[in-house]
């Protein structure tokens, strides 16, 4: 997502358990700008840069941050950061667009837990949305 300076491009709350394999997609205009987060065996990564371990006693936040223009800080739980050079993400473009969770070709890759705060230049885009698959799965089993 492009920033003027430094504001905060997304906080995400997510309850990632240890041991599944989920993860979601920050897609943007063109595939060579996607942003992958997953979990592996307990771990976080964003693409393939190790984040952290997951704490399952709490709810794990991720946030993200555009350092500067070229510079993408991704902090879990406000305390381990790593950064990596994003210049797609981070550099003034106001016709960046986000899609979170999966895509009509691939919809096994489901979002679970909030995204909140997502500015672009300065501008709030959405203050908080949230989905939570097993709620979503267990509604459309009630439903059936």
């Amino acid at each position: 997502m492009a920033l003027l300076t430094t504001p905060q491009v997304m906080d995400q709350s997510s309850s990632l358990i240890s041991g599944s394999d989920k993860h979601f997609i920050i897609r943007l205009l063109s595939q060579n700008r996607n942003l992958t987060i997953s979990e592996r065996n307990g771990n976080l990564f964003a693409d393939s840069l190790l984040i952290d371990s997951l704490d399952n006693n709490i709810i794990n936040t991720l946030n993200i941050r555009c350092s500067n223009d070229i510079l993408l800080r991704i902090t879990m739980n406000n305390n381990t950061s790593r950064t990596m050079l994003s210049p797609s993400l981070c550099r003034q473009n106001s016709q960046l667009k986000a899609q979170i969770g999966g895509t009509k070709e691939n919809k096994g890759l489901l979002f679970d837990g909030c995204v909140e705060n997502v500015t672009i230049a300065g501008e709030v885009l959405l203050d908080r949305w949230c989905r939570f698959v097993d709620f979503v799965l267990r509604l459309l089993t009630v439903i059936q």
